[in-house]
């Protein structure tokens, strides 16, 4: 090799490579399918970070001697602080315009992004980034950042120690070794810790399981900068075969991009370690003068791209969740078009006005940081006072009448002994029946149809209809009664001591609404009481979108619906008043439906990976929110049903047994979620022994007799035989006979 450049010049052809990594994350963004490795820009991004830091580093130290750690992390600050915090301001504009309702925890995001550590806040609060895919936050792109910007700290401090002042090679050799050392450890811990099962997103966001790709980049820098620039291949031949390797590179990044998917095992099996050498590859030909890969990279607007990717990788995510086919009616193509000229439009002016005139110029270092804390100060006080007052969406449930506020919780007294009891509202509620009534004592019933008043003349799926469409439920007519004076609740009267009463919430669709009466029914002789916050026609899963049936007929899912993910809500706060020690939770048929998020191009469904992939993560979410204050769990899983008993709607799903597939889909996710310690009650074996549809369900005939949600009777033998003593044994507690 010979020495080229005395110094760093500028490379087009790395910002080409910048150009292409962002494009890839915004086309995986974008929702499609064939970009679904997309992700994997990051993974250049990290490679290329860690590239240029050190060939800065080992320039500087070979020239001077030493490295200047308090001129390099201003400069870091000055390259990464001032877009970042027009990032906060953008989030700030773009909740209080309403664009949608605040995800739950975005303040805290946005102060762990202003700080550089929201990788590890993601992983404190159990997100994966399969999450992407539902309500997520404006700020869950801030991980890769933060893990750069720690990157950015601990990388100087190793180089100073390591390289120390001399200008000997043994001591690049050493540096190279603990380097090497610690891609191998990343990699192993990001196997280990992925395949433990442990807690969502940890082997993803984790700055010790993707430092690999970053110290790859090291290595890279240490083989290819010499004291005075850029090493130069010589020869004709040597520079050919690092061209056919480079372009090898990009055919196998390619390859990534279209076949891995986020949640690939392969991935933490030295996929992301594949990909940053692969990455590294490239790099070293696009260096290189006269390759066919730089010339590639050269090209104008990958160049252009690149140079402004800092703010295009900032700005994009908050534009895709604001811009979507629900707010413009633009298909996949045309909305991507929008999208990515708006995420440009901002990151050039960005460019052009901040980033480029705050590195230029010289601030001083004091000035500078009490600039910046007073910023971030003053920005996180913004996004607190805008998610606070922001008003809840409105919308109709499923178009079938709007969803009024929870029920309050049952009245619990808290001495020693006391008995369950409810009051009565004076408004009309339904009478409690033989089997029992839940909570809808105290409250509408769930599956009394609106008014007629307020009816649409279209039938919908959802809500009945005439010529055997079954009810997938309707939403709860009317408000709820006031809650009860908790303070009017009083032991019975000669009531035995004994421990408090058992709270039990029950959350989930019609199917867990009709459940929840028959527990209510079985709960008054077992010191049992249950909550009934079940929403029918629901599903639990978050972003709101269309769900579609196999006659074409679709319907949008409202953001309500997702009640448990903001702590405001009506139903949250009184959730979180009767502070359950368990909560059953149950929901499949309203996830059957072919679904369609604003952020997908196309509808997707139960048994296809990347749908599996993110409902998995949406009943995560929901099993974190429901256990916070330490409740247990207790997820029951989807039913088979009679698809040509329910109807038109649903008939079609026999075809090449399409729903029983999705049930066993379904099914799957719950299998997975119980086998990192959620408690699953397998409802559907109790209610579809060997997988088989029947009408005779816990010895009660005509169980079903829509073809999917239980009688009254049946809904009552399946809570006493069943789910009761599977509620006491999730609790801890005996199942004692029934008192008298």
């Amino acid at each position: 090799m010979t020495i080229g450049r005395r110094r760093l010049s500028h490379l087009p052809a790395l910002d080409g490579f910048r150009g292409v990594a962002v494009v890839a994350v915004l086309l995986f963004h974008a929702g499609f399918g064939w970009a679904q490795g997309g992700f994997l820009g990051v993974t250049a991004f990290f490679v290329l970070s860690g590239f240029l830091i050190t060939s800065l580093l080992l320039v500087e130290r070979d020239g001077t001697g030493s490295v200047d750690l308090r001129a390099f992390w201003g400069r870091r600050a000055r390259r990464l602080v001032p877009a970042a915090l027009v990032l906060i301001g953008l989030v700030i504009a773009y909740l209080a315009l309403g664009a949608r309702h605040a995800p739950i925890g975005v303040v805290g995001d946005g102060l762990a992004a202003a700080t550089w550590v929201a990788n590890w806040r993601f992983v404190f609060t159990h997100q994966s980034y399969a999450g992407l895919f539902s309500d997520p936050s404006p700020f869950q792109h801030m991980w890769s950042l933060a893990v750069e910007e720690q990157f950015y700290v601990v990388l100087p401090l190793l180089a100073f120690v390591l390289l120390g002042r001399g200008r000997g090679p043994a001591r690049r050799r050493r540096f190279g070794l603990v380097v090497a050392g610690a891609v191998l450890a990343s990699t192993v811990a990001a196997a280990a810790l992925h395949s433990s099962g442990g807690a969502p997103g940890r082997a993803y966001y984790g700055t010790d399981t993707r430092a690999a790709e970053p110290l790859v980049g090291v290595l890279l820098a240490l083989l290819l900068v010499g004291p005075h620039g850029w090493r130069v291949w010589s020869g004709r031949l040597r520079a050919a075969v690092l061209d056919v390797l480079g372009l090898a590179s990009v055919a196998g990044l390619g390859a990534l991009v279209v076949l891995v998917g986020e949640r690939s095992d392969v991935l933490y099996r030295g996929g992301f370690l594949l990909a940053a050498v692969l990455s590294a590859v490239v790099i070293a030909a696009a260096v290189q003068e006269g390759t066919v890969v730089g010339r590639v990279l050269r090209a104008a607007p990958l160049v252009g791209a690149g140079r402004v990717s800092y703010g295009a990788y900032l700005y994009h995510w908050p534009v895709f969740l604001w811009i979507t086919h629900r707010t413009t009616g633009l298909d996949p193509l045309p909305l991507l078009g929008v999208r990515v000229a708006v995420t440009f439009a901002l990151a050039t002016a960005s460019y052009i006005l901040i980033e480029r005139p705050v590195r230029a110029g010289r601030i001083p270092g004091r000035i500078g940081v009490v600039g910046w804390a007073n910023a971030t100060v003053g920005l996180l006080a913004g996004l607190l006072v805008v998610t606070t007052g922001a008003p809840a969406p409105s919308g109709a449930l499923l178009g079938a009448g709007p969803i009024g506020p929870a029920p309050p919780p049952p009245v619990v007294a808290t001495s020693s002994g006391a008995s369950t009891s409810t009051e009565l509202a004076t408004t009309s509620t339904s009478t409690a029946t033989a089997h029992g009534s839940g909570v809808s004592r105290s409250r509408p019933d769930a599956t009394t149809p609106a008014p007629a008043s307020s009816s649409s003349t279209v039938v919908q799926p959802w809500s009945g209809a005439p010529g055997g469409d079954a009810v997938l439920g309707a939403p709860p007519a009317g408000p709820a009664p006031a809650p009860p004076n908790s303070s009017s609740s009083t032991p019975a009267a000669g009531a035995p001591s004994g421990p408090p009463p058992l709270k039990v919430a029950v959350v989930g669709d019609s199917m867990a609404d009709g459940l929840a009466k028959g527990l209510d029914g079985w709960s008054r002789t077992h010191n049992v009481v249950v909550y009934n916050l079940a929403v029918p026609g629901c599903p639990i899963s978050r972003g709101g979108g269309d769900r579609r049936f196999p006659n074409g007929s679709s319907f949008p899912v409202q953001d309500l619906c997702a009640w448990w993910n903001d702590p405001s809500s009506d139903r949250s706060t009184k959730f979180a008043s009767f502070s359950p020690d368990v909560v059953v939770m149950q929901d499949g048929m309203n996830e059957l439906p072919d679904r369609k998020l604003p952020s997908w191009p196309d509808y997707r469904h139960a048994g296809d990976p990347r749908f599996d992939s993110w409902l998995l993560n949406e009943y995560s979410a929901a099993a974190d929110t429901f256990t916070r204050r330490g409740a247990t769990l207790l997820n029951l899983n989807a039913v088979c049903a009679d698809w040509e008993t329910m109807g038109n709607s649903w008939a079609d799903y026999t075809k090449n047994s399409d729903g029983d597939r999705r049930v066993a889909a379904l099914d799957q996710i719950s299998r997975t979620m119980a086998a990192t310690g959620t408690r699953l009650g397998d409802l559907n074996a109790e209610l579809c022994p060997n997988g088989k549809f029947t009408q005779t369900v816990a010895g009660v005939e005509d169980a079903r007799p829509d073809g999917y949600h239980l009688s009254d009777a049946a809904a009552a033998a399946v809570a006493t035989k069943w789910l009761g003593p599977m509620v006491l044994q999730a609790a801890g507690r005996p199942s004692p006979p029934p008192s008298s």
